[in-house]
């Protein structure tokens, strides 16, 4: 046995395999329909000039405060909501808007 005849073994056993690439239901940066963040962003989407607090939100939703406040986290990041400092309250609260593209 000759170091060429085993590397031609060794290269006839080789298995090409397909690029599989697995389906991912849930890719990052897509909203999923029904997901809170679509919620949020049609209550923004209606009246696109008018800032909302997050009880507001979590009101017209109808999710809980975890699921909306997320939400709005992940859309000030995407940037397709503006959060300003609710400065009648608190300066950590905040309101929120849609973004006009």
């Amino acid at each position: 046995m000759s170091i060429a005849w085993i590397a031609s073994q060794i290269q006839a056993m080789k298995v090409d395999q397909p690029n599989l690439v697995r389906f991912n239901p849930r890719p990052p940066g897509v909203i999923q329909p029904g997901s809170a963040s679509e919620a949020v962003l049609k209550v923004l989407n209606e009246q696109p000039g008018r800032f909302y607090t997050c009880q507001q939100l979590i009101e017209k939703t109808g999710k809980s405060h975890a699921a909306v406040s997320w939400a709005c986290i992940y859309l000030r990041d995407q940037g397709l909501v503006r959060a300003v400092s609710d400065g009648a309250r608190n300066p950590r609260f905040l309101r929120y808007r849609i973004i006009k593209v």
